[in-house]
């Protein structure tokens, strides 16, 4: 489509000691295993509202995507997150809202020495809501986006979308927590919207705690 009658050439290099991984999708309606932990390689999406508290861990360089998926929202205390393991890309399509699962817990944890890069597909429309967890007070420490509370923070880049990150006490909606140190941040020319929205007693909305 869109090549104007123009020819289209596939090329594939085949190594026979590699696996070719096509993706793999996870409903996360129905998802569910023993040690509430789901892991996404590269290319895997997730799609739908996560019914079970669950740990969503990406491998190592793996770049996965969020498809009209709610996760860990409503679910008060549960600790668990988005967790990137290593270098990571998420593709955002749809309307997306993560919440970290305790006060203690960002929605998407970025660890040191590694990178995150958010972006949306551009045929696709991509909004992430990205909520720092917080107990039954309604308080939380942990970034939206980035370190938990009183741990470091890894790289982070916005390429495209419409991103939405709030914060908790002490720290950054996108970046780190109090008196720990942050990565370096990246936006792009691309994105539609970066709203980064902090609670009391942080001196940023981006950046270090």
């Amino acid at each position: 489509k869109g090549a104007g009658g123009a020819y289209i050439y596939l090329h594939c290099n085949w190594d026979y000691y590699s696996t070719v991984h096509s993706g793999k999708g996870y409903d996360l309606e129905t998802y569910s295993s023993p040690d509430h932990t789901l892991y996404l390689a590269n290319l895997d999406f997730a799609y739908g509202t996560l019914a079970t508290p669950t740990d969503i861990v990406i491998r190592e360089g793996a770049k996965v995507r969020f498809t009209n998926a709610c996760i860990n929202e409503g679910m008060l205390n549960s600790g668990r997150n988005v967790i990137c393991a290593g270098d990571a890309t998420i593709e955002i399509r749809g309307f997306c809202s993560i919440l970290g699962g305790g006060p203690n817990d960002p929605a998407i944890r970025v660890l040191p020495d590694h990178k995150l890069t958010l972006t949306a597909n551009s045929g696709f429309e991509g909004t992430l809501y990205a909520y720092s967890g917080i107990d039954e007070f309604g308080v939380g420490r942990a970034a939206g986006i980035g370190a938990g509370y009183m741990s470091n923070c890894g790289d982070i880049e916005i390429l495209g979308g419409d991103i939405q990150a709030v914060g908790g006490q002490g720290a950054a909606a996108i970046g780190g927590t109090e008196n720990r140190s942050c990565g370096s941040i990246y936006i792009g020319p691309d994105i539609t919207r970066v709203l980064a929205s902090f609670s009391e007693d942080s001196p940023n909305a981006i950046g270090a705690g």
